[in-house]
């Protein structure tokens, strides 16, 4: 009989690094959206209620089309070009190294498809 307790493409995941609600993170070997869990205490900052502590449960969103900043080794990049995180600081690349782990392929530039000027979106999808 199959099991499958997750209702859609998630993992279930411990915060390495601090983290908010939304960033591109990397725990545990899975990739993709940081998605809060945790109800935050009815007296925290509001400024705070998206913060996910270290070692805090989370789920990570690793399915669909992201977007990602064009700024710093993805300033340069093409369409086609892989992305790899590092799970130590969840930094983004454009080239393989020990620690990093593939989070997707490039499918959309700026201007391509609505991509707003200062971003670029990355296909969580697709590996290879």
């Amino acid at each position: 009989m199959p099991y499958n307790a997750e209702p859609g493409n998630v993992a279930h995941v411990v915060a390495g690094v601090a983290l908010t609600h939304g960033d591109l993170a990397c725990d545990q070997g899975f990739c993709g959206v940081a998605v809060k869990q945790a109800i935050p205490a009815a007296d925290a900052a509001r400024a705070t209620r998206d913060d996910i502590a270290v070692s805090e449960p989370y789920i990570l969103q690793i399915t669909g089309v992201v977007e990602a900043p064009r700024a710093g080794t993805l300033a340069s990049s093409v369409k086609g070009d892989l992305v790899w995180i590092t799970e130590a600081d969840n930094t983004l690349a454009t080239s393989a190294a020990s620690g990093k782990f593939v989070l997707g392929k490039i499918c959309s530039l700026p201007g391509e498809r609505g991509t707003p000027s200062d971003k670029v979106r990355i296909n969580l999808n697709i590996k290879v």
